[in-house]
């Protein structure tokens, strides 16, 4: 063995050979979410599935997972969800909508400074309506639903109607119109 492979670049650090390596650094881990979020999931073909779907592990900052948090990471194409005691995987292109038992909390943050209340009416191409409304943090110039919509960061849109907490696939919505205060 060459000096260079016993001591590494220019003497500093010696160099592991790959198969001294512990076997669990070589290994990602893979986790398993176990929560599960009770939802109505309205699919782009007009059927419903009522089910319980599987939150996210953990959030960044270390708080439990949420199902929006599992259904914005752009990483994952599908979502797991049990229903009638099976498992199936379901295409999140194809969720149109979904309505979230847990409230608030599953869905967004509402204690992030500066947040502000945009109540919008969507309307999707098979003619549902749905009124409700979203928070954004974003400058006060763009607070509009056009900037909010247009941005881009997520496929699923958090609103809040009557009290429920829904989740709204932006890539199925056909219309949207903001309810602006005349007040």
């Amino acid at each position: 063995m060459s000096s260079f492979q016993e001591t590494g670049a220019a003497g500093r650090q010696p160099v592991v050979p790959r198969e001294t390596e512990p076997a669990s650094a070589r290994k990602k881990k893979f986790w398993v979410p176990r929560r599960r979020v009770k939802a109505r999931i309205r699919l782009a073909d007009e059927n419903c599935i009522d089910g319980e779907m599987y939150a996210s592990v953990e959030r960044a900052d270390g708080e439990p997972g949420r199902l929006v948090d599992r259904l914005k990471n752009l990483s994952e194409k599908f979502v797991p969800v049990a229903v009638a005691g099976r498992h199936i995987l379901l295409n999140k292109s194809t969720i149109t909508m979904l309505e979230i038992e847990g409230g608030r909390y599953e869905i967004e943050d509402l204690d992030k400074p500066g947040a502000t209340e945009v109540p919008v009416v969507l309307t999707f191409s098979d003619r549902q309506i749905v009124r409700g409304s979203f928070f954004t943090c974003l400058p006060e110039a763009h607070r509009r639903a056009l900037d909010y919509l247009n941005l881009g960061r997520c496929r699923f849109l958090a609103l809040y109607c009557n009290g429920r907490a829904v989740l709204v696939n932006v890539d199925r919505i056909q219309h949207a119109t903001e309810v602006i205060d005349q007040s």
